[in-house]
């Protein structure tokens, strides 16, 4: 039988009466659905009329692209965050009182707004270039701001962090892979065994008479410190490109 669209309306109409009576009476109906030919139909909860959806097959790598590109903006969004905070922060004398509004605001819970804050103290997870690498939860960003920005840049080189790793893999690499302050600790104990220690400084000069300026630049370090059992010497002179 077919059904102008004059009756199939004045069906809906009837079935989406049907199913707001029972509702509000309290006899609940197996579904919500209603049986129209051709059509899906379900009942709008916010204004009780009949809503028609037309399915139709979608090609699958056009979804995914859609939806992956839509999931990748959290990333972009939680680092485009983070960076905004270390902004305020290093610019603002009243950061203390900015930090508790936002929390008290319910603009963001404590723990979140500490894990942002890690992660913009990484410069390797706010490279713009790392961006399509970065894993998509949150969390799993703010494992890998625990790792060191050489090992993190390793491990996004190497694809062993990317946009696919889960939040236990990442952690795996944060807890096993020594952090500056277990460096620091090693470096103290060297400390207590060493007679002395050396200071290597890094001094960029002009190209031009380089030499003897590097000498001049040893021979103005030496007099500072003439009278102080200081030892200076010049050990190399290497290129800048």
């Amino acid at each position: 039988m077919v059904i102008s669209k004059e009756e199939k309306g004045s069906l809906n109409a009837k079935k989406a009466r049907e199913l707001l009576a029972r509702t509000r009476t309290g006899i609940k109906g197996k579904s919500l659905r209603i049986d129209v030919p051709d059509d899906s139909n379900t009942i709008d909860n916010d204004t009780g009329q009949i809503v028609t959806q037309t399915k139709t097959r979608t090609d699958v790598k056009s979804a995914l692209n859609e939806i992956t590109s839509s999931w990748r903006k959290t990333s972009e969004q939680i680092i485009d965050t983070a960076r905004l905070l270390r902004k305020i922060q290093n610019e603002s004398l009243n950061w203390r009182e900015i930090e508790s509004a936002i929390v008290a605001n319910n603009i963001i819970p404590r723990n979140t707004l500490n894990q942002l804050l890690a992660i913009s103290n990484n410069p390797v997870l706010l490279n713009p270039v790392n961006l399509p690498k970065l894993p998509l939860a949150l969390q799993a960003i703010y494992e890998s701001s625990k790792i060191e920005a050489e090992n993190l840049e390793e491990l996004f080189q190497t694809n062993k962090i990317n946009a696919t790793s889960t939040i236990e893999k990442v952690k795996s690499f944060s807890t096993t892979l020594p952090r500056r302050v277990e460096l620091r600790s090693r470096l103290k104990e060297t400390e207590k065994k060493a007679s002395s220690m050396i200071v290597l400084l890094a001094i960029e000069i002009p190209v031009t008479n380089h030499i003897k300026v590097a000498n001049d630049i040893v021979k103005q370090i030496k007099n500072i410190y003439l009278n102080r059992e200081y030892s200076v010497q010049m050990k190399a002179i290497k290129p800048n490109y």
